[in-house]
């Protein structure tokens, strides 16, 4: 068992965060762990994802302190090769960020998109908490080889409507991160056109499987996801954090 320092959200809310991992086979020893851990590391915030099924490890952790902070659903879609022609998504089309006008457009929409997490759900965090968060993320998501930000747009206006991001995880598979559309775009007509623009650029890119982490609440997401887009539920998790300093102030 150990501790994982979460360097983006350390910098971000100027803590120090941690994940706990490893720890299946000796968590029964996690009192003692903590104490040495505790003295080495100083933590202020340390989460740990378990299995939704191991509930008697949930209630250990909960027995030490830790609080319940997200129901995480990891979900996966097999990408099918299809023969979608350009003219039917006409006007609308997606590509990868590319400079830092069209960087800042996306910052700015992300700014006003709700979306659902561990740390927008905390009662502990403030609001600007996710919305910070976000923003960094995205950014890392601009400047990192192995990922990939891209906008969906009108290619009559020009403008930009919504986001992407994600990690190769290998050649042939993706882990999606950060989506978000403009408001006049939120409806299900849009999000279903925008992800087949999403899914031709992956297969254009020889992709074939997507990887997907929802959190329980996201509801509009998930029926999305499992009524129109043929995902299937690989596991579940509940997330767990502690605050090992005083909370109300982020």
């Amino acid at each position: 068992m150990k501790l994982l320092k979460l360097h983006l959200d350390s910098s971000i809310l100027n803590k120090r965060m941690f994940k706990l991992v490893d720890f299946e086979k000796d968590w029964i020893g996690y009192g003692s762990f903590e104490a040495k851990a505790c003295e080495k590391y100083l933590p202020d915030y340390v989460q740990i994802s378990i299995n939704s099924l191991d509930t008697e490890i949930i209630h250990h952790f909960e027995g030490q302190g830790y609080r319940f902070s997200e129901f995480r659903i990891n979900r996966k879609l097999n990408l099918q090769s299809n023969n979608i022609s350009d003219s039917y998504l006409f006007p609308y089309s997606i590509n990868q960020v590319a400079n830092n006008n069209q960087l800042k457009t996306v910052l700015e929409i992300a700014k006003e998109v709700h979306f659902d997490d561990r740390f927008s759900s905390d009662y502990s965090m403030s609001e600007m908490t996710p919305i910070k968060r976000n923003l960094t993320f995205l950014k890392k998501s601009y400047q990192k080889k192995d990922e990939f930000l891209l906008f969906y747009s009108n290619q009559q206006s020009g403008k930009i409507l919504g986001y992407q991001s994600g990690k190769f995880i290998n050649e042939k598979e993706v882990l999606l991160f950060l989506t978000g559309l403009t408001v006049d775009f939120e409806s299900k007509k849009y999000r279903g056109l925008f992800d087949l623009l999403f899914y031709k650029w992956l297969i254009n890119n020889h992709v074939k499987h997507i990887n997907a982490v929802s959190n329980g609440v996201n509801l509009t997401e998930l029926n999305l996801a499992f009524q129109s887009q043929s995902y299937e539920i690989v596991s579940t998790e509940i997330v767990l954090r502690k605050w090992f300093s005083q909370i109300g102030y982020l």
